[in-house]
């Protein structure tokens, strides 16, 4: 799911759904305008194919799961243009246009990034770009600012990064090279690929039997472990779940300097790679790692502040599977792209000594939380987050069981300039709602705006209004008759259960 200011998008197998965003109900009714079967095998030549479908024509769709969509992500505040990642590692640009006095909507196909990897995409991730377009591609005459990336990550760790650039904003988007792909491997190690290169073929037998019914294209058809360590059972497959792209300012001529992270499972679960810009394309420079929390460990969900917040941007925010949300500061990465990130102890470690191997030693620089947010009463596994509240200083963090959200105030770091002492987490406003009833469903997705959150389920949309006193217990709904809602939820200070007062739509 993604959600605009104009559209919320939702994708069910692979069936794209449109809402207005700004007329959904409490359970998710009402706003629905369009809803099409994709296809990751159409392309910009087929626009007459693909730009519009009607519920009439999913129908006669075959129900292949590899064309279930498995990441979504808006390129823009209204959502009229999204990014949309499949079962098969195929990228498609999709944009909602408003057709015609009545409403009508169509969808049209603006990208087709195809894959020679039959890999799922695990994570999509945009943003606009001041990068210097490559020398193969300036001759377009592209201003700058209307430069793009588009970041996926596949669950066995293939990072692409596409660059390419709008002609305007009515207009299709156009695709400005091939895109550069790399290898991720369990230590943050990025080894540079071929992006139109299939996947090798897989010898070790690892795989699982060919599925009778559906579960997860990637999980019926990863290697459990790396052809070449099957005959020792030594080390583990490379498992990456999310993708971040981000920018900080950098002293060097105000200039930006624009990273990308990458979520695996691994001690060190998050490797940061400030990008580059040459001849050849995008390039990743030296990793930076997170401090490992002690334990081999998974991350679904990252985020930065959304440019409306009060919070800084430079926060990096990270859902780990222990339950905890871990915040780092990427202004760290600067001294990396201005040279002053080098001392005399990196060099020693650099250089080779006299009775060692001449093999460089790879530096791996390591960031610090400097804020932790927790609840002790529950420690799920993190699968999604999100900012909410009229300045996005609330925290909204989807859990992996029973359609649960932590909500956290994280106002406190709004000023920040040096890191925080100790945890943050425990406020009396910090508290856990179970968003429906009699389900052990993750939130899978979340999306916070000024006045509300919406999440989906593995088969429903909730929304919970936060401009409403939804956890005063002795508050009065809404007049207005309608279907009586109210939140189970329980405060971070006492973990004693409670409901809400009934509120009327």
């Amino acid at each position: 799911m993604t959600l605009g200011t104009r559209w919320m998008v939702v994708g069910v197998r692979s069936e794209i759904v449109v809402y207005r965003a700004s007329s959904i109900d409490a359970k998710g009714r009402g706003g629905i305008v369009a809803s099409f079967r994709s296809d990751s095998h159409s392309s910009t030549d087929r626009l007459a194919e693909a730009a519009m479908a009607t519920p009439d024509a999913k129908a006669s769709t075959s129900d292949d799961p590899w064309q279930d969509i498995t990441a979504l992500e808006a390129l823009d505040r209204e959502a009229s243009t999204v990014a949309v990642g499949y079962a098969n590692g195929c990228i498609q640009v999709i944009a909602v246009r408003p057709e015609g006095e009545k409403g009508s909507i169509q969808m049209q196909l603006l990208q087709n990034f195809p894959s020679a990897r039959q890999q799922e995409v695990a994570g999509i991730s945009t943003q606009a770009s001041r990068m210097q377009l490559n020398s193969a591609v300036q001759t377009h005459g592209y201003p700058q600012t209307d430069t793009h990336l588009i970041a996926s990550i596949t669950k066995r760790g293939c990072l692409r990064i596409h660059q390419f650039a709008s002609r305007d904003q009515q207009d299709s988007l156009t695709h400005l090279d091939h895109g550069c792909c790399w290898e991720i491997d369990s230590e943050g190690e990025a080894t540079r690929s071929d992006p139109n290169a299939s996947t090798p073929a897989d010898t070790s037998g690892a795989n699982t039997p060919p599925r009778t019914n559906f579960r997860s294209a990637a999980f019926n058809n990863a290697p459990l472990l790396p052809a070449q360590d099957a005959v020792t059972g030594s080390g583990t497959a490379t498992r990456a779940w999310s993708v971040l792209l981000g920018s900080c300012d950098t002293q060097a001529h105000g200039s930006t300097l624009t990273w990308v992270a990458v979520g695996i499972t691994a001690e060190h679960a998050v490797y940061i790679y400030p990008l580059s810009q040459g001849d050849g394309g995008i390039g990743l420079r030296e990793p930076f790692r997170v401090a490992s929390t002690g334990q081999r460990t998974s991350v679904y969900a990252m985020a930065t502040p959304p440019p409306e917040s009060s919070l800084p941007g430079f926060l990096l925010f990270v859902g780990f599977y222990d339950g905890v949300v871990r915040v780092y500061d990427t202004r760290q990465l600067r001294a990396d792209s201005e040279g002053g990130s080098w001392d005399m102890n990196d060099l020693r470690e650099a250089l080779p000594m006299s009775d060692a191997p001449s093999r460089r030693r790879r530096i791996n620089r390591q960031l610090d939380p400097i804020a932790i947010w927790r609840e002790e009463y529950d420690t799920d596994a993190i699968y999604s987050l999100s900012f909410g509240g009229p300045k996005s200083t609330v925290m909204v963090v989807g859990g992996a069981r029973h359609a649960k959200v932590r909500v956290f105030d994280i106002g406190v770091l709004a000023g920040y300039d040096v890191p925080l002492l100790g945890e943050t987490g425990g406020k009396r406003w910090d508290w856990t709602g179970f968003a429906l009833r009699s389900t052990d469903s993750p939130v899978y997705g979340v999306a916070g705006q000024a006045d509300r959150v919406v999440g989906v389920t593995d088969r429903k949309i909730w929304w919970l209004d936060f401009g409403r006193p939804v956890l005063e217990e002795d508050g009065e709904g809404a007049g207005g008759g309608g279907e009586e809602q109210q939140v189970a939820y329980f405060r971070h200070s006492d973990g004693g259960l409670c409901y809400s007062s009934p509120m009327y739509r």
